[in-house]
């Protein structure tokens, strides 16, 4: 036999000799790099995918699915999740505080304060679809929209000995006035829709992962109105109403992580970014402080511009199947951070009319606790 016939012989009687010796999954028949399991653990049910492997049945090379696996054909999931959520906006300050009367006795202002607009959680909620394309290695298609509604209203009184200068919402021609209440309403209605495909996958045997990209589609609508009430003998009201529409359309990606704790239980760890084509219409009107009946400023402007929005939250979750692995059923509960850069396009409009406020942060920040119940069938 010739040399190079005596290599090739030999390595093939020694791969095949390491090959049995590989422990082999009976339900699956994939090889594996650890220790054989027991009889007991490779006769459990194959509806345990998405837990801690009952044995170690995963291929070395391969990044096995970690997917909720019914024993239905085709498998689909639906999602339905509870938010409560603060919404948080830069930019939102109404006024000055300043010393009554404003004099040479009480300037420079050392003690002035910003009027701020106060922010609470409010109510929404997501809806999740999706189906896994287990003929494509157990990718799944995702469809998911979420939806935050707030409302909220501000009435400052200037306190005893002191009045509000620097009216932030109003241009410097309609500005030279002191105001003893001011009356703010915002509100906001954001909604988002998201198509990704996704793959649940085991990295090691108490970490899946699940990585996704997609597409998503955004709708961001502001009002906020602003009421100035003049502290003159005949009070004078000069309102600032404002107005923002937007949307937008751009890609989205990210990762989901749960860490098996065992008896069902794990945490969770999400973090996703898009980068978004946003398309903006602005409003500002505001009447005359010296003629109140009459309109002193009235503009429309449309924006283009890229948006980023980053998204992180951590939480706990358990999930169990049901019904001979039928169903799968997971609830879990998480704290959310989503960051929207430049939404306040409001304000920026208004800043650049107004040399009474110095361009600043226009960001929105949304935070709060996401409650979630998700069924596999």
């Amino acid at each position: 036999m010739s040399p190079i016939l005596a290599v090739i012989s030999a390595l093939a009687i020694s791969t095949t000799a390491f090959a049995d010796t590989l422990p082999w999954n009976r339900s699956s028949g994939r090889g594996t790099c650890y220790e054989p399991c027991t009889e007991e653990e490779c006769a459990a049910p194959v509806c345990e995918q998405g837990y801690e492997p009952n044995c170690y049945s995963l291929s070395c090379a391969y990044n096995a699915p970690a997917n909720y696996r019914t024993v239905q054909c085709n498998q689909f999931f639906t999602s339905v999740s509870f938010i409560y959520w603060q919404a948080q906006q830069e930019g939102m300050t109404l006024a000055w505080t300043a010393p009554a009367p404003i004099d040479s006795s009480t300037l420079p202002n050392h003690d002035a304060s910003h009027v701020g607009f106060d922010f609470t959680y409010k109510p929404g909620f997501k809806l999740g679809f999706g189906y896994y394309l287990r003929q494509m290695d157990d990718w799944a298609l995702n469809l998911n929209y979420t939806h935050l509604g707030a409302t909220k209203k501000n009435v400052e009184t200037a306190k005893p000995g002191t009045v509000f200068v620097n009216n932030e919402w109003l241009i410097p021609a309609n500005n030279g006035f002191q105001d003893k209440r001011i009356t703010a309403n915002w509100k906001l209605n954001l909604d988002l829709l998201d198509v990704d495909l996704s793959r649940p996958f085991y990295n090691g045997t108490h970490l899946t992962l699940t990585p996704f990209f997609g597409a998503r589609a955004g709708w961001v609508k502001q009002k906020y109105n602003v009421t100035y009430l003049s502290t003159d003998a005949t009070p004078v009201n000069v309102t600032s109403n404002n107005e923002s529409s937007s949307w937008a359309l751009g890609t989205r990606g990210g990762f989901n992580g749960n860490w098996l704790l065992g008896m069902g239980f794990r945490m969770m760890g999400n973090a996703a970014a898009s980068l978004l084509y946003t398309d903006y219409t602005i409003k500002h009107k505001e009447n005359n402080y010296s003629a109140p009946a009459a309109t002193l400023l009235s503009s429309n402007e449309d924006r283009m511009a890229g948006r980023f929005i980053g998204e992180m939250g951590l939480g706990f979750g358990w999930g169990s199947y049901f019904k001979k692995c039928q169903y799968h059923a997971d609830f879990s509960a998480s704290y959310d951070f989503t960051y929207m850069p430049g939404q306040n396009v409001m304000r920026q409009m208004v800043d650049t009319y107004a040399a009474t406020s110095a361009p600043g942060s226009y960001d929105l920040f949304l935070h709060g606790l996401t409650v979630s119940a998700r069924l596999d069938y």
